[in-house]
């Protein structure tokens, strides 16, 4: 898998704490929830064409996945997520930066989560084309964050400051 270096998603501790305890709440199922914050910030880099881009996590939303399974949290269809979406949207007035799930064990995204992300990166709704997906390992909590980019799944860069 490719990484994608230019694109980073901050969070702070304070919300890692609260997927954390999302994860914990419902282990050994998955878990399902929003990272929110505002539009991303672009920061030139040397070279005069090159941008750097910060996603800054503010606020996480633990949701109830429509389906209890240690091997999914799909659900019930795309509308209904992009509903969740939207409403999450408006309630905070913040961009959904990334959606997130958890794994029972693994921080990276199954066959199934691939699809997904394939899928909704070539939906009729463009407002969430090349969606940051971030994965949690529900046993040692280790956190990836992936993108859907240029029709290829890349890792991001995820930094967790105090």
């Amino acid at each position: 898998m490719k990484f994608q270096k230019d694109i980073i998603l901050f969070i702070n501790t304070n919300i890692i704490d609260k997927i954390k305890k999302c994860v914990d709440d419902l282990y050994p199922n998955e878990t399902f929830g929003l990272i929110l914050g505002p539009r991303p910030n672009q920061i030139p880099q040397e070279d005069p064409d090159a941008y750097q881009y910060h996603y800054i996590g503010e606020i996480f939303e633990c949701v109830e996945p429509s389906e209890q399974s240690p091997v999914s949290f799909f659900m019930d269809n795309t509308e209904e997520l992009f509903r969740i979406l939207e409403k999450a949207k408006n309630k905070y007035n913040r961009r959904v930066l990334s959606i997130f799930h958890s794994h029972p064990s693994g921080a990276y995204p199954s066959g199934f989560d691939r699809d997904y992300m394939k899928f909704l990166d070539n939906s009729y709704s463009k407002i969430y084309k090349n969606q940051i997906w971030t994965i949690m390992d529900a046993s040692n909590k280790d956190l990836n964050g992936f993108i859907y980019l240029y029709d290829e799944l890349m890792q991001i860069t995820i930094e967790i400051r105090e």
